[in-house]
């Protein structure tokens, strides 16, 4: 318990210290604990609820900095929550296989749309197969509409 409390605290720290975080600012520990194991429905009980909890205080962050007061429906919220877990993944798999990954500003909703930049790809076959067994995954993982 102790060591989840630390992690929201650290969690809770970095996000309200840096309201522009980028994906590459987050520290491994941070990121790992940050993603979700699940097929991610946001209503679904069985979430992390670590997860969720993270991305609400990104959320929260966003709608105050932008001067909204009223929460988006359910719907927007979901699609924001897959794109930011997405991020995360993406962003986990950059720090494992020769990918150039422009880092994400995790809350930066209103660009959520724009595909990820990246600066080069893998030199070599063995290089693109890692990284397709890697993102593979993702596909079925997130349903981005």
């Amino acid at each position: 318990m102790r060591d989840l409390v630390k992690l929201y605290e650290e969690s809770f720290k970095l996000i309200i210290d840096n309201p522009n975080l980028t994906t590459d600012k987050i520290p491994n520990h941070l990121l790992e604990a940050w993603l979700s194991d699940d097929v991610i429905v946001i209503t679904n009980t069985e979430q992390s609820y670590f997860a969720v909890s993270i991305f609400h205080l990104v959320h929260d962050v966003y709608l105050c900095l932008k001067g909204i007061e009223t929460d988006p429906d359910s719907k927007t919220i979901e699609r924001r929550f897959n794109t930011f877990q997405y991020i995360l993944a993406l962003e986990s798999v950059h720090r494992q296989y020769p990918i150039n990954l422009h880092p994400v500003q995790i809350g930066d909703f209103d660009n959520y749309g724009t595909p990820p930049i990246f600066d080069s790809m893998p030199k070599n076959f063995r290089e693109f197969m890692a990284l397709t067994e890697a993102l593979y995954p993702l596909k079925n993982k997130f349903k981005l509409n």
